[in-house]
């Protein structure tokens, strides 16, 4: 896994030829059906990694079916309700329940494949089953990779007035959404004093995510519509992202790999593949919920193997600037070594300049002539909501 996990974090271009090995190393390890009867006399459910978002919601609903099947549980199935302002002036209404007007058809098919983190969680179409695994994510800042997920069980829930269970179909589709699901953290034992609470009566404690949802024609003009989500904030845990897997080991868990290119176009990321490759602690453990490409087809192989080529060298203009960035720590250093000096001076120089950013940025909100002050090229400039401070970041000339 190190060695390749180490060919999409390299500098230096890595050759054709040891893609091409990764990529046949990597197509092998589809599953067989001999490792899902291990899971399965385990007791293990299979969970999927995969990088798009349309690919992970029919992946968490068929899995989240066939466990219910092996289980011989019967779901309850709920969707949200997306409703669209009646007009200029007036409030959306608190209760999902009321006359709203319908969202127009694009924007409904839109809104179903938007991702879990601009909807905060809240998911177009949710089941439950007693043991059913949810996720919570919150992410505070997603350009410093500052993300914490957490592994919440099913236990219970309270359903809206007026819903009866018709037995007619394998699942149990509900009306509308339930006023209350009760969850616990995966491993934790849970009191009996709560499920005296579960029988309770309890408010109406939607979760209401307001959203912005442009539709028309691709070429024709755009009517913005101002949306929102009633529903629960919980995310599918059967089918996830490469987002979700930062921080997290597989360790032994049943889980598979889903990097197949899109039939539409587009392509793979860097940074996902490597995301997912170091999720595993041991070559043997890495499987694929299918393979890369079909036995024989020759001409999907190399559209694989040139994507994966891409994927792991760098463009040469990054590449360059990367080196220069890994060499001048070192050529710093050997200048200090020699008793040339100019350390000190420098960092004080740097101190300085600091100080007098952070200090006019207190009075100004424009960087640009902050920049134009010190003859220094901005880079990103960020203020956070509950600390009078600044984080300036930008390249001395």
């Amino acid at each position: 896994v190190v060695q390749y996990s180490r060919m999409f974090m390299a500098v230096e271009c890595v050759s054709r030829e040891d893609v091409a090995e990764f990529c046949d190393a990597f197509n092998a390890k589809a599953v067989m059906p001999e490792r899902l009867q291990q899971w399965a006399a385990e007791d293990q459910a299979p969970r999927v990694v995969c990088l798009r978002n349309e690919v992970r919601r029919q992946l968490n609903w068929t899995l989240a079916c066939l466990l219910t099947q092996k289980l011989g549980m019967r779901p309850i199935v709920w969707f949200a309700r997306d409703v669209v302002s009646p007009g200029r002036g007036r409030k959306l209404p608190v209760d999902p329940t009321a006359e709203v007007p319908a969202l127009p058809r694009a924007v409904r098919d839109a809104m179903a494949f938007m991702k879990p983190e601009d909807t905060e969680g809240v998911g177009s179409m949710q089941d439950f089953f007693p043991g059913c695994v949810y996720t919570f994510s919150d992410n505070a800042v997603p350009q410093l990779g500052m993300v914490n997920n957490a592994e919440c069980v099913g236990v219970d829930l309270v359903l809206a007035p007026g819903e009866v269970d018709d037995g007619k179909h394998g699942c149990w589709f509900l009306k509308r959404p339930p006023v209350a699901v009760f969850v616990k953290p995966v491993g934790t034992p849970m009191s009996q004093v709560a499920w005296h609470m579960m029988r309770a009566n309890f408010l109406h404690c939607l979760k209401g995510v307001c959203l912005s949802r442009r539709g028309g024609l691709s070429q024709g003009s755009q009517v913005q519509h101002n949306v929102r989500r009633f529903g629960m904030n919980l995310s599918d845990a059967y089918a996830v992202t490469d987002y979700c897997c930062q921080g997290v080991s597989f360790k032994l868990d049943a889980w598979l790999a889903h990097l197949n290119l899109p039939p539409t176009g587009g392509g793979l990321q860097r940074a996902a593949v490597f995301v997912d490759l170091t999720r595993w602690g041991a070559w043997e453990h890495v499987a694929l919920l299918c393979p890369l490409w079909a036995a024989g087809d020759t001409d999907a192989r190399n559209r694989v193997i040139y994507q994966f080529h891409e994927l792991a060298c760098l463009e040469p203009d990054l590449r360059i600037e990367l080196t220069r960035l890994k060499m001048s720590p070192n050529r710093r250093r050997t200048r200090q070594s020699s008793g040339r000096g100019g350390g000190r001076c420098g960092a004080l120089v740097l101190t300085m300049c600091i100080k007098y950013v952070c200090n006019a940025r207190r009075r100004s909100h424009n960087c640009e002539e902050l920049a134009s002050d010190l003859n220094t090229t901005t880079v990103s400039c960020q203020q956070t909501r509950h600390v009078r401070t600044s984080n300036c970041t930008y390249n001395m000339r």
